[in-house]
């Protein structure tokens, strides 16, 4: 049995060969043994038919390449549909990819015009797909730039490369200006060249990116502290932090697939509005899709009164996370009743609320044929009663059996004088068809009905051929409730009709087309299957050769190779174009086959063609989409793996193998990969709990799946550290790595050079301090004792080089301040602001009034810091603005907002302003925009104020142009964790 159809195996009725030796003593035993008289049991073996062994084979051999050539087509069929499916399954796994990394992806044409864009790049570009379609690389508004800032001239971009090589270009680093952001990102990227089947020029390009313009800014910034304090004791760098942008899923394409989709898709929750079903509900019910989401309660009051409770009990099933397949009657627009297999593919539910998703598919056709069958079926038993016919019933759960008198007839039993059993029942058919007898009772538990002859031994030594066919009827789950047969005594009837008879009778009932023709190619068989597919009746067809169903360019092979190699081999399968009545081309499956009759001689062929037209068209755009997302998945520069809801790793990225050494032999689940990556047992207990408490909250709350550090350890022993994170699609997630081993290695040893040098600047800014003291007082001195004895000169190189020393002294001192700023611990308290800027106004009591300085501020909140360190920051600001000023009224303003985790402070000043192209310079170590002799200092004290907001968490910038002064700003955290 496939697919519900039958092939009817037809048994061979008792008969001996003409050639056998009987021998009689092996009769009458078995007479005795059986208590039957063995005169009579002689005298009816005598009547069995006799056969030579040429002509059973050759009734075999037609039989069994009759049944081979139907069952072959069967299978096919199962395996195009399954085949179609696949693919189907695939293009949806990997257009999720596509629509939903995180990863920039576009392909663009052979000319290196973008076709398509995901979502990410649309994002990273700032540009939305519209703007980007058409556009070449080459375009000069990407204003592509090399890392050194010089032009990247676009016939040099990697998709370009790859189009006029056809070699794949990987990892290049280009800057592209974002119009939205108005600033250049850095992308790291690659390209593949795709080829067409026997082709060398590619036709497009995939190309692929990641953003990596906070990872190149924070290598600059790193790069440039550890430059800095091995030269002049630089400021440390921020650190470099990376995330994987949000997977989105793309509506357009959703809507797409699931517009097209054969089946209804729904999606109905008890909220208002909450009701949604797809556009194939248009052609099956006659309704808008629109209006019956605006009208909900039309669906449920168009299901027939009789099937209203199976819908009911379905949804309550539902509710309690029960998964439901249910047929029932449904009303159209226009009044027809349509069967629907309704089942459920999700259900979600929060709190009391719920949300059941299904699918929907019109079985109407199939009802009908099913309906059909079951009236044959009888007219069938009621023509059985009329001739040599019973049947029986088996209740499962009674364990009891219904044998009519029919039945008992069939074995030779008289119901009066016996009771029949099932031991009985076997007693009556032949030892050697026990074992069959009972697998076919199996296969009736098994798939529900199975038919089947065996031969019976009545009481009369009478030998009688039995057809019987069993049904089952199982409950709503599954089980077998009672089975049910009928029987035949098929003895008298002569083999041969009885198989052609069946062989019509299947042949008419198979929706595909079934085609006889004699010798000469001339049809003499037409069943509705071929009706329906060419649209010839048989009376247009019958006597005409076959060829009329090709196109005439076919008839010269058709004639000269197809029937002839047919002849030759028994069977032959091909593909090819066919022709239908109103001149319309097809695309077929043709199977064919010789007939032959008693003798084996070939009198005819018999031909099984299917329309695959549709079918070639869905595996040829399956194909190129397969491959499409295939080299995409495995292009992207960071690994990437599957895994679905059971924990089986569907495919990870050739990335992933190249990173961590694993191949899917190594990991075929989730369960080897906790083991290899996470040999440690108690941390191996920490990851797993750790990834399935984020996966489940990413499905809670329909997020991304959030990111992790994890120490992973390769194939080959070494430890990576990896940043996991993913997305959680409909029955699976997608995980993605980020492999920063290098990076983290990278800071441990710039955070140890900093230590070292912050360390040495300390030591050796104290350590210069006493001899430099000495010189100066030597120098001093020796002015003194000896003014009288040297020359003008002398005396002008003697005050130089004191004032010198002394602009020494204030540079070691500020440098010792400096490097303490990092080294010294930290000494935070609940600190008043008000009375730091008290503190301050006191210690620059003398500048102020000799100045003439303004100094304005507000009530000034409390914070959580250290007292000493913000005192300096506050004065190093107002003396910044005291310093460069030349206003005859310096005027300082100090305010603040507040941000609610933070506060913001600004310190205002009317002095000389600086140039925006300096704003970042003025807070590096020595950085110095005037001269000693325009203005005196050491260039630390604005990279001190730096300092010392970064250590509080806090950042600092201003605002300032030529001659309208400055206002820093700087935020520290509001209260930090302390209460009043």
């Amino acid at each position: 049995m496939s697919e519900g159809e039958h092939i009817v195996t037809i048994f061979l009725g008792q008969f001996r060969y003409e050639d056998e030796i009987i021998d009689e003593n092996l009769f009458k035993e078995n007479a005795r043994r059986y208590e039957f008289p063995i005169e009579e049991y002689l005298a009816a073996f005598k009547e069995v038919p006799v056969f030579t062994r040429e002509k059973v084979e050759a009734i075999i051999s037609y039989n069994k390449s009759f049944a081979e050539f139907l069952s072959s087509q069967i299978a096919d069929k199962i395996k195009y549909k399954r085949e179609a499916q696949q693919r189907k399954e695939a293009e949806s796994m990997h257009s999720d990819l596509f629509h939903n990394m995180t990863v920039g992806v576009v392909y663009q044409d052979k000319s290196g015009g973008i076709i398509n864009a995901n979502k990410a790049s649309q994002e990273i570009l700032g540009l939305s797909l519209e703007q980007m379609q058409g556009r070449s690389s080459v375009d000069p508004r990407w204003q592509t730039i090399y890392e050194d800032g010089s032009a990247f001239p676009g016939e040099k971009h990697p998709s370009m490369v790859a189009l006029k090589t056809g070699k794949s270009v990987n990892d290049v680093v280009m800057g592209v200006f974002n119009p939205k952001d108005n600033k250049n990102h850095w992308l790291l990227v690659n390209s593949t060249p795709q080829f067409k089947e026997n082709t060398l020029e590619p036709y497009q390009v995939f190309t692929t990116f990641i953003d990596i313009t906070e990872r190149i800014i924070a290598e600059k910034n790193l790069l440039q502290l550890n430059d800095t304090l091995e030269n002049q004791v630089e400021e440390r760098t921020k650190q470099l932090s990376e995330k994987v942008t949000a997977l989105e899923l793309s509506e357009n394409n959703f809507k797409k697939l699931v517009d097209n989709s054969p089946e209804i898709l729904y999606r109905f929750s008890g909220k208002k509005g909450g009701f949604f079903v797809s556009k194939r509900v248009e052609t099956v019910l006659g309704y808008p899709a629109s209006y019956l989401m605006d009208h909900p309660l039309i669906w449920s009051q168009s299901i027939h009164p009789e099937d209203k409770h199976l819908v009911d009990d379905a949804i309550e099933q539902a509710k309690k996370g029960r998964p439901f397949d249910i047929e029932y009657r449904i009303k159209d627009k226009e009044e027809r009743w349509h069967w629907f297999r309704d089942r459920s593919i999700g259900v979600t539910t929060v709190g009391e609320e719920f949300t059941i998703e299904g699918l929907a598919a019109d079985i109407t056709e199939r009802k009908s044929n099913e309906i059909h069958l079951r009236d044959i079926t009888k007219k069938l038993e009621m023509a059985n009663k009329l001739g040599k016919s019973g049947w029986w019933e088996y209740d499962v759960e009674n364990d009891s059996v219904i044998w009519p008198e029919e039945t008992y007839a069939l074995y030779g039993l008289d119901p009066q004088k016996i009771e029949l059993d099932y031991d009985r029942m076997m007693a009556c058919i032949l030892p050697e068809y026990h074992d069959y007898h009972n697998e076919q009772l199996e296969r009736i538990y098994k798939d529900g009905e199975a038919e089947f002859i065996y031969p019976v031994l009545l009481p009369n030594q009478e030998k009688r051929w039995i057809w019987a066919k069993g049904e089952a009827e199982y409950d709503r789950e599954g089980r077998p409730i009672s089975l049910f047969g009928t029987l035949q005594d098929i003895t008298e009837r002569i083999r041969i009709e009885h198989k052609l008879r069946m062989q019509a009778q299947i042949i008419e009932q198979v929706h595909d087309s079934v085609i006889s023709v004699d010798l000469e190619g001339h049809i003499i068989a037409w069943n509705k299957g071929s009706e329906n597919l060419f649209q010839y009746s048989p009376d247009e067809v019958i006597g005409n050769h076959v060829s009329m169903v090709y196109p005439k360019e076919y008839h010269s092979k058709l004639e000269g190779e197809i029937i002839p190699d047919l002849l030759a081999e028994g069977s032959l399968e091909y593909e090819a174009n066919l022709l239908r009545k109103n001149g319309s081309l097809f695309y077929g499956l043709v199977s064919l086959s010789v007939l032959r009759n008693e003798e084996g001689e070939v009198y005819g062929m018999v031909g099984y063609t299917i329309d695959i037209s549709r079918r070639k068209e869905v595996e040829q755009k399956l194909q190129e989409s397969e491959t499409k997302f295939k080299t995409l998945f495995n292009i992207v520069a960071i690994p990437l793996c599957y895994v679905d809801d059971n924990g089986v790793i569907l495919d990870f990225n050739t990335k992933f193998t190249q990173v961590f050494g694993y191949t899917k032999s190594d990991i075929p689940t989730l369960e080897e990969w906790w083991e290899f990556a996470y040999p440690d047992v108690e941390y191996r207990k920490w990851v797993v709990g750790t990834w399935e408490k984020a996966v489940e909250d990413a499905r809670l709350k329909n997020t991304d799946i959030k990111s992790v550090e994890y120490n992973v350890t390769c194939k080959n022993g070494d430890v990576r550290n990896v940043v996991i994170s993913g997305t959680t699609l409909e029955n699976y997630f997608l995980a993605t790595f980020i492999d920063i081993t290098d990076r983290n290695k990278t800071l441990q040893e710039l955070s140890r050079s900093n230590k070292e040098l912050e360390q040495f600047a300390y030591v050796a800014s104290h350590d210069l301090q006493e001899p430099m003291r000495t010189v100066i007082g030597f120098l001093q001195l020796l002015q003194s004792r000896h003014e009288n004895q040297l020359d003008g000169k002398a005396l002008h190189y003697i005050d130089r080089s004191i004032k010198a020393g002394h602009r020494m002294q204030r540079l070691i001192t500020d440098l010792l301040t400096y490097s303490r700023t990092n080294t010294k611990t930290l000494t935070c308290s609940k600190t008043d602001l008000g009375q730091v800027i008290f503190q301050v106004e006191e210690n620059l009591k003398a500048i102020i009034k000799e100045k003439k300085v303004v100094l304005k501020y507000c009530e000034l909140p409390c914070v959580y810091a250290d007292k000493n360190q913000l005192e300096s920051l506050f004065q190093n600001l107002i003396l910044n603005g005291i310093k460069y000023n030349q206003s005859a009224t310096p005027e300082i303003e100090i305010g603040f907002q507040d941000k609610g985790e933070t506060q913001l402070f600004y310190v205002k000043d009317n002095g000389i302003g600086i140039s925006p192209k300096s704003h970042d310079k003025i807070f590096e170590a020595f950085h110095r925009l005037h001269s000693q002799k325009e203005y005196s200092g050491t260039g630390l004290g604005l990279a001190l104020c730096k300092r010392i907001v970064e250590r509080q968490g806090g950042k600092i910038w201003v605002k300032s142009e030529p001659g309208n002064g400055s206002t820093f700003y700087f935020s520290i955290k509001g209260d930090n964790g302390f209460n009043e």
